[in-house]
């Protein structure tokens, strides 16, 4: 049998990809994952928690704006702003912090990280020989005709 530099090859650092790469090195496997673009999936990076976060700022203005209703007074809502440049940072560090925590779970499991592409030569070859391969790429939607 061939030798290969891991057991199991993840080509996508995505939620399925992140995930299945954490399991099976802690079922014993010696593990790579390579993503090209960001660690986390489009949810993590500009889906769902860029949105949530934006979201979360919007629906506190609108709280704080109507806080006399509940009771709350001192509040001034014709005073009241969203800095936009404020509000991109926040949602930046938010994705940034969760990245962060999807690399760390990564290393805490002994899996090793490739930031960039993995290209197959051959059967049991991409860049780095991989034993086993797990393809967890974006999808992109069909249009049917």
């Amino acid at each position: 049998m061939a030798a290969y530099d891991f057991d199991i090859l993840v080509i996508g650092g995505g939620p399925g990809g992140y995930v299945a790469a954490i399991k099976a090195a802690k079922e014993g496997k010696k593990v790579c994952i390579a993503e090209r673009a960001k660690f986390g999936g489009v949810c993590l990076n500009e889906g769902c928690i860029p949105t949530k976060t934006l979201i979360k700022t919007a629906n506190t203005l609108h709280e704080v704006k109507h806080a006399a209703s509940l009771g709350i007074e001192g509040v001034a809502p014709e005073s009241l702003s969203v800095s936009m440049k404020k509000l991109q940072e926040r949602k930046k560090n938010v994705v940034q912090t969760l990245v962060g925590g999807v690399k760390g779970l990564l290393r805490g499991n002994k899996v090793t990280i490739i930031e960039g592409n993995a290209t197959f030569v051959d059967a049991h070859t991409a860049d780095i020989a991989g034993k086993k391969f797990l393809l967890n790429t974006q999808s992109l939607p069909l249009v049917l005709p």
